[in-house]
């Protein structure tokens, strides 16, 4: 407001009502980062993760989100103390040796036999063909058959044996253990 040639000029209505809308949301942005700052005081352990910045909400509502995800996710356990330096400055008391074992003379050892040898191999190839046939069907019906264990022996056990990649394309697929027991054997 400034005096001009006719007496004090009124302010814009529309400036006004930009100024106050202006000023109404810096107060609202405000009030949102003290509602961050409270749970963060309160639950450290969340502030790394940066789930407040983005939550869409009011002040009240961060602060009652930011306390059910102090909930759910717990602060981390404290560090233990080093092994080198037990808590008050002692030394830890030391453990005892291990006990040595006599070696073993492997003439003393079962060794399996050529029909063990194979019918595991013959078990082995047969429950990766099993598996490899469920990941299949479940890849094109879309519901999981196969359990984490199974794939996990698959990925690391499974024998080489022969797949149908696509369109008739034949691949070896295999295990990683499998994989390099079998360029051991190669060199």
């Amino acid at each position: 407001m400034s005096d001009g040639p006719n007496g004090p000029s009124v302010p814009d209505p529309a400036d006004l009502q930009r100024q106050i809308a202006e000023l109404q949301q810096q107060r609202m942005q405000d009030q949102m980062n003290l509602a961050r700052m409270q749970v963060y005081t309160q639950h450290p352990h969340l502030r790394d993760l940066g789930l407040l910045e983005d939550f869409q909400g009011g002040p009240d509502q961060i602060v009652a989100y930011g306390t059910k995800l102090a909930e759910r996710i717990p602060p981390p356990a404290p560090t233990p103390a080093p092994l080198t330096q037990a808590p008050g400055g002692q030394l830890p008391p030391t453990q005892p040796a291990p006990a040595i074992t006599p070696p073993v003379d492997s003439a003393v050892l079962p060794q399996p036999t050529q029909q063990d040898v194979l019918t595991q191999q013959s078990a082995d190839v047969a429950r990766a063909t099993d598996i490899y046939t469920r990941i299949r069907e479940s890849m094109e019906s879309g519901h999981a058959t196969v359990t984490r264990a199974d794939a996990n022996w698959f990925s690391q056990w499974a024998p080489p044996h022969e797949v149908e990649v696509t369109d008739g394309h034949v691949g070896i697929s295999g295990g990683f253990v499998s994989a390099v027991k079998r360029m051991g054997a190669q060199r």
